[in-house]
């Protein structure tokens, strides 16, 4: 018999919510009927349209331009707004109608729990205000945290951080349990809350495998994805633009046989745009729109390298990050580079997968970049080996089990 969950989230495909599309999208396979609840913004580029199959039940609220807060406005209602439901939304308009909606499925469906996903506070007081009225039980998926992001300078940003963190912390001590994405976030959340749970990210073995392709007429280092989430404090391009240059300086490589490929937004194809001119290096990159979920695997399978940028975790620096990015391109087999190293999760998963590398330094990503070039302008075999038995662990198929078997034990 299927159980029934009602999953409330900040966001869900076609927006950019790939960890709850896709559980949503195998959930089914273990007995659980989706209902799910979640805005939908105006600038949305869904490029995520096709992800979720129509088995899933999707109310979408629509949130016009005009709804989103932006900062350094009415500075007050918007603190005041941040303190009750998280920094997004503007108005309370978006949370009535969301409310609404989630009320209509619990009362004509026997929804068994709550699930609330989130990257900041909203909306999980919705999932809280929910449990209690319908004696319901509720978890929280937190996809990222206040304390990951490194440390603002703006006083008014850490005061707003410091006022959100209280109150999300008391939602989550209420929660049935915790999820989230990476050991580090684990330690953090167990504090809070002891029965907090790691489910990784992952990839979807559907889209994500190896595809086996002619080599390139040029060689080809790609990149999916943005810089703009947290800035270049959280992922820095300047290594990668230093090495590139000190290469074409060398004579190792050329514009005519050698390209960097970005997939992207406008922000961060502006910021290309700049660097590779500040650089004197633009003639070796070009970038590309986002393209639709279902079109990026073909993307991967012409590289030669893919790039994940990041930047070294510490303390004041970002903590706990690791981009769904690794898990898609681990699927791929292909060498991977992060530039520069984390120095922390992502670097340990690409040499446990026997991947790719992870660049402490200008020196080493010279060095990697030019041997795998010369490799292919020589037509050399690659040692290439990945651990696909420790790659398929990632598989979202396996999260969905992971998610399923914690839902149960809630309800047992």
């Amino acid at each position: 018999m299927l159980k029934k969950i009602l999953i409330i989230c900040d966001e869900f495909p076609p927006g950019f919510g790939p960890r709850m599309g896709y559980i949503s999208k195998y959930l089914l396979k273990y007995n659980w009927q989706v209902f799910v609840v979640s805005p939908l913004y105006e600038n949305n580029t869904n490029h995520l349209i096709d992800l979720v199959p129509i088995s899933v039940n999707v109310t979408h609220i629509f949130v016009s331009s005009d709804d989103i807060s932006t900062f350094g406005k009415r500075k007050i209602r918007r603190f005041a707004r941040a303190f009750i439901f998280g920094p997004f939304v503007k108005g309370t308009h978006t949370i009535t109608n969301m409310v609404n909606a989630c009320k209509e499925i619990i009362e004509h469906n026997k929804i068994n729990l709550i699930l609330c996903s989130s990257s900041s506070l909203f909306p999980i007081p919705i999932a809280y205000k929910l449990s209690k009225v319908y004696s319901l039980p509720y978890m929280i998926d937190l996809r990222d945290i206040y304390e990951q992001y490194p440390a603002d300078k703006n006083i008014c940003m850490r005061i707003s951080f410091n006022i959100l963190r209280y109150r999300r912390n008391y939602f989550l001590r209420k929660a049935s349990a915790l999820t989230t994405i990476s050991k580090w976030h684990l330690t953090i959340l167990k504090k809070i809350n002891p029965n907090s749970h790691l489910i990784y990210n992952g990839f979807d073995p559907e889209l994500f495998f190896t595809i086996e392709m002619p080599k390139n007429k040029v060689f080809q280092i790609k990149y999916t994805g943005t810089i703009s989430t947290g800035g270049i404090g959280m992922r820095d391009p300047n290594m990668l633009f230093n090495t590139i240059k000190s290469l074409h300086k060398a004579n190792i490589i050329s514009p005519q046989t050698f390209r960097i490929q970005f997939y992207t937004n406008s922000y961060t194809a502006e910021l290309i745009s700049s660097l590779s001119k500040q650089y004197e290096i633009f003639e070796y990159f070009e970038v590309f729109a986002p393209v639709p979920v279902k079109e990026v695997p073909q993307i991967l399978a012409t590289a030669d390298i893919l790039l994940i940028l990041a930047n070294k975790s510490s303390n004041k620096g970002p903590k706990g990050i690791i981009t769904t990015k690794i898990f898609e391109y681990m699927a791929m087999k292909k060498p991977i580079l992060c530039i520069p190293s984390d120095d922390s999760f992502i670097k340990d998963m690409i040499i446990t997968a026997n991947v790719g590398f992870a660049a402490e330094n200008q020196e080493a990503a010279y060095e990697y970049i030019k041997n795998k070039y010369e490799e292919w302008k020589n037509d050399i075999p690659s040692s290439f080996s990945p651990d696909m038995d420790y790659i398929n662990s990632y598989s979202r198929i396996s999260q969905a089990e992971d998610f399923s078997n914690l839902f149960n034990k809630i309800l047992s």
